[in-house]
């Protein structure tokens, strides 16, 4: 009767240390999901601005050309 009390016991410990590795292993999925999530929001945000910068500067150089055109006009 103890030997099969033991087994019991043994056999819970089992399941109990597989769902604990399973959750484990599901919650460092999880993470690693939302820090490639992150890193692919902050990669589109740079590529963004860098994008912003230089219209804003094809801009400018627009600008200065055609006042210089302007100037040569005159």
């Amino acid at each position: 009767m103890k030997a099969r009390e033991s087994k019991m016991k043994a056999r819970e410990s089992k399941m109990e240390a597989r769902e604990q590795m399973e959750a484990r292993e599901q919650m460092e999925a999880r993470e690693s999901k939302m820090k490639a999530r992150e890193s692919k929001m902050k990669a589109r945000e740079s590529k963004m601005k860098a994008k912003r910068e230089q219209d804003e500067g094809d801009r400018e150089s627009k600008m200065k050309a055609n006042r210089e055109s302007k100037m040569k006009a005159r």
